[in-house]
């Protein structure tokens, strides 16, 4: 089998397995060209948000820019207990130009706009 084969292979399978570990669905590419993940977000309005929680709440794609989670949400390279894994479907709203929160039932998590580009995780 040729390498790019495995490695099509490798991402299909990975693909599958996270999809299995979440009943929540990824936004399409179409709604991920809106806000909330676009530009033109408002402060105050509440918006339907699918936060990836893989690697703990870390940083999000909010407003067409990177924020980063105040404080971040980690245990040990995961979401904190209770916390869906890997995306958790919740709200988002703005608070004012730089501040957001998103909500998912009883958790809370508080985002900043970011100064840098985001940290992949490993």
């Amino acid at each position: 089998m040729g390498h790019t084969v495995k490695r099509l292979l490798t991402i299909l399978l990975a693909s599958a397995l996270l999809a299995a570990c979440s009943s929540v669905e990824l936004p399409s590419l179409a709604e991920k060209e809106q806000p909330p993940y676009a530009e033109g977000i408002e402060v105050g309005k509440k918006y339907d948000y699918v936060l990836s929680t893989h690697c703990g709440i870390v940083q999000a794609r909010i407003d067409g820019s990177w924020w980063e989670a105040d404080p971040p949400l980690v245990n040990g390279g995961s979401p904190p207990a209770g916390w869906d894994n890997p995306m958790a479907g919740g709200t988002l709203r703005l608070l004012s130009d730089d501040r957001a929160e998103f909500v998912d039932g009883d958790r809370r998590a508080t985002f900043r706009r970011a100064d840098a580009p985001p940290k992949l995780c490993k």
